[in-house]
């Protein structure tokens, strides 16, 4: 299962664990398991149990 490691409202990276192993996420962010068929990538958003898409780059910007 893939879970997004929020911190502050804001995906800071992605990690594949089976949920029940041992393993915590770091201090002060949280494990969120990701709807299959979901994209959630570094700067998604997530409030009040939904992903938000990240943040497109600035125009002129890849």
């Amino acid at each position: 299962m893939i879970y997004a490691i929020v911190e502050n409202g804001l995906v800071v990276n992605t990690v594949e664990w089976d949920g029940v192993s041992s393993w915590q996420p770091p201090s002060g962010s949280a494990a969120v398991q990701v709807p299959t068929g979901t994209y959630v990538g570094i700067g998604s958003t997530y409030s009040n149990g939904v992903f938000g898409a990240p943040p497109q780059p600035p125009a002129g910007e890849p």
